[in-house]
């Protein structure tokens, strides 16, 4: 299995979801489909995504937000995602972490399924790429686009963090409104620690 591979089968889920209607979707769709397996936030598909030698432990295919414990974590444009802290053994979750970072590392779009507001049995579904983590703060920031984002360089460590507002007007979100506020917000917090999250509320 290669990188080229396994994105070429996403695309081929991505059209063969998108086939049944824009959604939302019935989860035993997503299950048949093995684009998620409904048991928990992140889905990585070992059987079909080990990439060797840069992911043996597989890649993320989806993650589920349900908005319960973080829902400022969402917005039009992307998704703050928390690293998945369970009662499971500590490296079941670890590979989770490692097969996000690998999408990213290999440029694989996810899934990210998201509860529908219309009907909470349902999910929509949007792809989203992994465009940074902070592994103190334990977040992933998730970029929603049908096609890789063009790549932001990181905020210099040593310098001063200024905010350039946006000249996109301010669209209408699921919780916040300025485009790539996620981005921005992801930003400060990765730059100045988590003090700065109620700051940014």
């Amino acid at each position: 299995m290669t990188a080229a591979v396994e994105r070429e089968r996403r695309n081929e889920l991505l059209r063969q979801i998108r086939s049944r209607g824009p959604g939302p979707y019935k989860p035993a769709d997503l299950r048949e489909l093995r684009i998620y397996n409904g048991a928990a936030g992140i889905w990585v598909d070992k059987q079909n995504t080990v990439i060797a030698p840069d992911a043996l432990q597989g890649v993320t295919v989806s993650i589920l937000h349900t908005g319960e414990h973080y829902p400022d974590d969402l917005s039009e444009s992307g998704l703050i995602y928390h690293y998945p802290t369970t009662n499971r053994p500590p490296i079941r979750d670890q590979n989770e972490v490692d097969a996000t970072k690998a999408a990213k590392r290999l440029q694989l779009p996810i899934f990210v399924l998201l509860p529908s507001s219309g009907d909470e049995e349902l999910r929509d579904l949007k792809i989203g790429w992994v465009d940074d983590w902070d592994d103190n703060a334990k977040e992933f920031l998730v970029i929603f686009s049908d096609v890789a984002p063009e790549p932001v360089a990181p905020a210099d460590q040593g310098s001063t963090f200024l905010l350039q507002e946006d000249q996109l007007p301010g669209r209408r979100g699921t919780v916040l409104s300025r485009p790539n506020q996620q981005r921005f917000r992801f930003q400060v917090l990765k730059q100045y620690g988590t003090k700065m999250r109620g700051v940014l509320r």
